[in-house]
């Protein structure tokens, strides 16, 4: 399960939290404040969600309608295993249109959350918790799916407002948003195996199409299925996704976490985002100093473990780190069942490039000194389309200008012309990035992170 907040970290729940309300309820003019929950936090919260659709699924009732229907329907033999809980700080995905239904934008169809943060997707199905909907005045639970026999793309599901409906819950004294939430997985699930609403028409003789307790109406409060749906999700399961069949007994935790690819110089707050398994209980993050090869560094290695289920960690506290250094990071997090590890580097250069990439000219002829440019400011910053650089005192004047990427590769060329340039970034991937000038006597620099 995946959580989308905004890049700082806002508008969702998170690792120790259920976040700030920022619901406004109809006919007030701000939000109303309560603390926050950590007992609803992202990986609780999950679990209620989880929780609540098994209860739902193994409650199996019978069908209200057509009256007087005495079929007792069998227990449709599925639940739910939580392998993951993921938490993304991405504000380029955080932003939905409920009402868009396209799969390109902002539309509730589009991919590209599954796309870019979708994990073990042969065996497992990503159900992406999305913040709040673009329209503050929307107040809806909602969600959708796509892939398996539903239709002819990757298997995903979307659930839409669930924070936002939580925290109108909160305000309201109802427990439910999690319950809620439960049945919305469990409808878009059943879409994933094939199932069509009753009411507009399905392939199930047994389905009568009035709006009624069927998990696949529009109803509310529907957890019942038919002879004929549950045969239809066995069915789809075992001769098409049997890989997505799991035995419910041990569980091998998958190990994941965020980096920051560069820090910019800085060494005092270089933040891990991890926990990626919803089944480890123990980690141990393992750091060393790297060379220019790759190599480790002699006397630089260090280790921590912990057991806290938080998977946010300020790295500088458990290891100091110098400017102008690569290191490696080794997350291994591991259960009864099993272990799993996963590495990433970090550079602390202010350029934030392997040394290979670090020698570059610095004649200039008749560019400007570093003086000249010293009020150079990029904005907005973090930028997304397009960014601005403010050049002051460089009316009248033109010089080359450069983006690169963490690894010292250029991405955009082009001049600052005037007082004030406007840098393209379309196309360009989040990240952070160093705006490079050419000055007469080296390089000036400014750190630039793209959403």
């Amino acid at each position: 399960m995946h959580y989308i907040l905004r890049y700082d970290g806002t508008g969702n729940f998170n690792e120790f939290n259920d976040g700030t309300n920022e619901f406004v309820p109809v006919g007030q003019t701000s939000a109303p404040q309560l603390p926050t929950n950590p007992q609803a936090n992202g990986y609780e919260f999950a679990k209620g969600i989880v929780w609540a659709a098994n209860v739902q699924l193994d409650s199996h009732p019978q069908m209200t309608s057509p009256a007087g229907n005495t079929i007792a329907n069998p227990h449709s033999k599925l639940n739910f295993v939580l392998r993951g809980v993921y938490f993304h700080r991405r504000s380029d995905l955080y932003n939905y249109t409920n009402t868009n239904h396209s799969s390109t934008g902002n539309g509730i169809a589009s991919p590209d959350q599954f796309d870019q943060l979708g994990r073990n997707k042969a065996d497992e199905i990503n159900v992406l918790v999305l913040g709040q909907d673009d329209n503050p005045n929307y107040e809806y639970l909602g969600g959708i799916a796509r892939g398996f026999g539903y239709a002819n793309a990757q298997n995903w599901v979307k659930l839409l407002n669930v924070w936002r409906i939580h925290w109108s819950c909160r305000l309201s004294n109802n427990p439910l948003a999690s319950w809620a939430t439960g049945q919305v997985l469990t409808h878009e699930v059943g879409h994933l195996l094939s199932l069509q609403h009753p009411f507009q028409g399905d392939n199930c003789a047994d389905t009568d199409g009035i709006c009624g307790n069927n998990m696949m109406d529009y109803c509310g409060g529907g957890y019942a299925l038919t002879p004929c749906q549950i045969s239809t999700m066995q069915q789809q399961l075992n001769m098409y996704w049997n890989n997505y069949i799991g035995s419910c007994g041990c569980i091998v935790p998958h190990a994941s976490m965020e980096v920051p690819e560069c820090t910019a110089g800085n060494t005092t707050d270089i933040w891990l985002e991890g926990r990626g398994s919803f089944a480890e209980d123990a980690h141990t993050v393992d750091i060393v100093e790297i060379d220019g090869y790759g190599a480790p560094v002699p006397g630089t290695q260090a280790s921590y473990s912990y057991f806290s289920p938080a998977s946010r960690l300020n790295l500088a506290t458990i290891y100091t780190f110098a400017p102008n250094k690569r290191y490696d990071v080794r997350l291994t997090v591991s259960s009864g069942c099993g272990s799993n590890a996963v590495t990433k580097t970090i550079s602390t250069g202010v350029r934030c490039a392997p040394v290979e990439y670090l020698a570059r000219s610095s004649a200039a002829g008749n560019a400007p000194g570093k003086a000249a440019l010293a009020e150079l400011s990029v904005f907005p910053n973090p930028a997304r389309g397009t960014a601005e650089v403010l050049w002051q005192g460089g009316e009248g004047k033109t010089v080359p200008v450069q983006l690169l990427d963490a690894t010292g590769r250029v991405v955009w060329k082009g001049q600052l012309t005037g007082a004030q340039t406007r840098i393209p970034l379309t196309g360009i991937k989040a990240g952070v990035y160093s705006l490079e000038v050419q000055a007469a006597t080296g390089m000036v620099h400014r750190r630039l992170l793209v959403e």
